[in-house]
C-alpha cells in the first residue's frame, strides 16, 4: 500500500539523508520508506520532470513514461461527464 509521495529538498549531507531515511523506516514495522534522488540535475516526480536550472532554481516539465500511448477516454464510452471534462482540463496544461 502506498501512503503518500513527498518531495523534499534536503540541505544536509548525503550521510544525514540516509540516516534520516533509515530512522523513519524503523518507526513502524509495516511502513517502509523509499527514496529517489536527483540524477544529473533531474528527478521525475508525479508525472513531472523536475530539473535544476543553471541559476540553481527549479524548473519543471510534463513527464511521460516511455510506455505512454497518448490514448485517453473516448467520448462515446459510458463515463461520468466530470471524468471526460478532466481529460480536456489536463490536456490544456500540457505543452506538446
Amino acid at each position: 500500500m502506498y501512503v503518500d509521495d513527498t518531495f523534499v529538498i534536503w540541505p544536509h549531507c548525503q550521510e544525514k539523508l540516509t540516516e534520516f531515511l533509515n530512522h523513519i523506516s524503523r518507526l513502524h514495522n509495516k511502513i517502509q520508506f523509499t527514496m529517489e534522488k536527483e540524477e544529473e540535475g533531474h528527478l521525475t516526480f508525479l508525472d513531472m520532470g523536475i530539473y535544476r536550472k543553471t541559476d540553481g532554481s527549479l524548473g519543471h516539465k510534463i513527464y511521460r513514461k516511455p510506455t505512454h500511448t497518448n490514448l485517453f477516454l473516448q467520448q462515446n464510452l459510458h463515463h461520468h461527464l466530470p471524468n471526460k471534462h478532466s481529460v480536456f482540463a489536463s490536456l490544456s496544461t500540457i505543452d506538446i
